[in-house]
């Protein structure tokens, strides 16, 4: 379940261009490098490809990016 306050803050931020680029969608963020791992249109569809890269929660955020800029 996502939670209601964002973590990234706290951890390496998205580019610019990315939040452009995955605007919208929700995202997996890598927490050492900030780097998106995944991305989806969905919470379910998102946490699924965590499942297929069998990450540990303590090696991702799992974000929404919204819609404005």
């Amino acid at each position: 379940m996502a939670t209601k306050t964002s973590r990234l803050s706290r951890n390496p931020s998205l580019s610019r261009e990315d939040c452009l680029k995955y605007r919208g969608k929700w995202v997996i963020v890598s927490m050492t490098d900030g780097r998106v791992l995944a991305s989806a249109d969905n919470e379910l569809e998102v946490a699924k490809q965590v499942d297929v890269l069998g990450l540990s929660p303590r090696e991702y955020v799992m974000e929404p990016i919204p819609e404005c800029d």
